[in-house]
């Protein structure tokens, strides 16, 4: 086997860096496609036997961002050819910000969904969005179309950038407005509730304190869940300990409300919707356990009759 020429080597490992290309891409796909924080990505590289600090995981992000950015700059005209190939592009622009965070406009090609390019303006203004559509004209050619919001930026720079070309308004824009008008109301009224009686910290509070309960014996769940499947009780799982765990398994479930969503907010994820049918259900089955003695004793389900007691208000 012929050992590696040190040009060979070289292409493995960005000049003057202690990390190939390797560990940063799986950093960059940890953060933006796994959404893992830096101490977890630290965790995961430390059992691959690499040892990196978070402030160099983050400053390697950071360069993942940057080489990713050449990269796709750098293919732009072949990029062009294989949407032509395909009769052509449709552009979709949209804008996004947080506060008052410049805004991230970033267009994609809704046939192949291919991201064409991002940049940060100040605004979504026609003065802003007119020279950065105006470089994607120069870049990959006038589009067969063009999808955005109902923004009047947009639509005054689209129309400055692309004549005679269709505009077409994005159906999620759309059915988002439209989803507010309908549910918007009735939401509000949920939020409001919830938050009147700050249900969510207290939830978050009992979790806490049950947590500290079942320190040490956090394979109790797991068993009573597989008891509970199997319909044979684990012997590692003591009928002592099933109000605390079953409790503890329920608020957890209540407190997960926000992954029965997809992603899209308000109206398409319904969260405090959804969150106040978890509390309806768990309020339910609490009365369910209460009722069950175990052990003969009463006195083992008031844990039970205090998380009811902590729902009483919001669910009447």
């Amino acid at each position: 086997m012929t050992p590696p020429r040190h040009f060979e080597l070289r292409a493995l490992i960005p000049e003057n860096c202690n990390f190939g290309y390797d560990i940063i891409v799986f950093i960059g796909e940890s953060l933006f496609l796994r959404c893992r924080n830096y101490q977890g990505i630290r965790l995961e590289l430390q059992r691959r036997n690499v040892w990196i600090s978070e402030s160099e995981i983050a400053f390697l992000a950071k360069k993942f961002v940057l080489y990713l950015g050449l990269l796709h700059r750098s293919v732009q005209l072949k990029t062009k050819r294989y949407m032509h190939l395909n009769g052509g592009y449709i552009l979709h622009l949209d804008g996004t910000c947080d506060g008052g965070s410049p805004h991230l406009i970033s267009v994609l090609d809704g046939i192949t969904e291919i991201v064409l390019d991002n940049r940060k303006l100040p605004s979504e203004s026609a003065e802003e969005l007119i020279p950065f559509l105006e470089s994607i004209k120069k870049s990959y050619g006038v589009p067969l179309a063009v999808v955005s919001d109902m923004g009047k930026g947009i639509a005054l720079a689209v129309k400055e950038v692309f004549k005679n070309i269709p505009v077409l308004i994005c159906h999620y824009h759309f059915l988002k407005a439209v989803g507010k008008n309908l549910f918007g109301d009735e939401n509000d009224i949920i939020r409001e509730k919830l938050r009147k009686h700050n249900v969510r910290a207290v939830m978050k509070r009992t979790k806490s304190r049950l947590e500290k309960i079942i320190a040490g014996t956090t394979n109790l769940v797991n068993a009573m869940v597989i008891g509970i499947e199997s319909e044979r009780w684990p012997a590692e799982c003591p009928l002592g300990a099933v109000p605390v765990v079953a409790a503890y398994t329920l608020i957890s479930w209540v407190l997960d409300a926000n992954s029965e969503g997809n992603g899209f907010g308000f109206p398409f994820d319904q969260s405090y919707l959804v969150f106040y049918q978890r509390l309806q259900e768990v309020s339910l089955r609490l009365h369910q356990l209460f009722r069950i003695q175990l052990k003969g004793d009463w006195k083992e389900n008031k844990v039970y009759s205090k998380i009811s007691h902590d729902l009483l208000g919001v669910i009447n």
